[in-house]
């Protein structure tokens, strides 16, 4: 009986280990399929030319070490791009359901959001010297902007226009704003 009964023990602490297992720390959603690209163009390309990459679930793009990317970028459907401590020299535009971004630096530019409901997450982004507001949901909805760092924004550092709305804004460092570090605009939503 006592055999049984270790036996027994062992097999559910076999079963419940993978759930405990689990610690992954990059925000990837494990059915995501990702991407790495290699170069600026490679990854303007990855965007642009294929309008159905997240069309079929989530798509991680992630930039190989090394990269900077000058210009605008603009990141579409279920499709987060992973900037792996990369630079983009310009703006990113989380332009439809599901578009994220994280882990890099924006350097003379900012993060839009302009779709209906983007519901993604800005993440572990350092943004310096925006001309403008570093962080801005135009409409919409954004998941979360959270652990960020703005350093001088020409105007406010994380902006909601009027409807729009976040999920959680939290655990930002804001420095040199010339407006307020974050504006909600009358009617917007957070939380």
């Amino acid at each position: 009986m006592r055999k049984i009964f270790l036996a027994a023990l062992v097999f559910a602490v076999m079963c419940a280990a993978p759930a405990f297992a689990d610690t992954d720390t990059t925000g990837s959603d494990s059915n995501e399929n990702i991407i790495t690209v290699s170069s600026a163009e490679e990854l303007q390309d990855k965007l642009s030319t294929e309008p159905g990459l997240g069309a079929n679930g989530r798509v991680k793009v992630l930039l190989e070490e090394g990269v900077t990317v000058d210009g605008d970028v603009s990141v579409p459907l279920n499709v987060t791009l992973d900037l792996n401590g990369q630079t983009v020299n310009g703006w990113i535009s989380l332009t439809d359901e599901g578009a994220s971004v994280i882990n890099g630096t924006i350097n003379k530019g900012g993060i839009i959001v302009e779709a209906e409901d983007p519901t993604g997450t800005i993440s572990r982004m350092t943004i310096n010297d925006a001309p403008e507001e570093a962080i801005i949901i135009r409409s919409g909805s954004i998941g979360n902007i959270e652990d960020n760092t703005i350093n001088n924004s020409g105007y406010h550092g994380i902006r909601l226009e009027k409807d729009a709305s976040a999920e959680d804004i939290t655990g930002n460092t804001l420095t040199g704003c010339r407006g307020d570090g974050i504006s909600v605009y009358f009617g917007s939503h957070c939380g």
